[in-house]
């Protein structure tokens, strides 16, 4: 005899929304202490933060004297090919990484490391 088990598509979507409230709460108190964090740290906030909420960075770079922007696009583009959804569970990560999980309590973390979204 078999037993019914949830529905996946509803445990998926219950799992897609915690995660999309984790990733926004993450985003929120990163983008508060943002300064703290290294160029490098940001940078990889930003590309998990991209990836996330638009998909794949678009194939042409912006021009040669755009520095910034160029850096920020080529650090985008290695998430290329990554769901939304693991983009998010990533920046969580990285996140948790940077702050020592500090963030969840509120704090930047040790040694004033943390992250944005660029």
């Amino acid at each position: 005899m078999r037993i019914p088990v949830l529905a996946s598509s509803a445990s998926s979507e219950c799992l897609r929304e915690d995660l999309e409230a984790e990733f926004l709460a993450a985003v929120a108190k990163a983008n508060l202490v943002k300064s703290a964090y290294s160029t490098k740290q940001r940078l990889r906030l930003y590309s998990y933060y991209k990836q996330a909420c638009l998909g794949d960075a678009p194939a042409a770079a912006p021009p040669a004297h755009l520095v910034v922007e160029r850096t920020k696009h080529a650090s985008w583009t290695r998430r290329r090919g990554l769901s939304k959804d693991e983009a998010r569970r990533r920046y969580v990560v990285a996140l948790n990484e940077i702050t020592g999980g500090a963030w969840r309590d509120g704090h930047s973390g040790a040694g004033g490391a943390g992250g944005g979204a660029g």
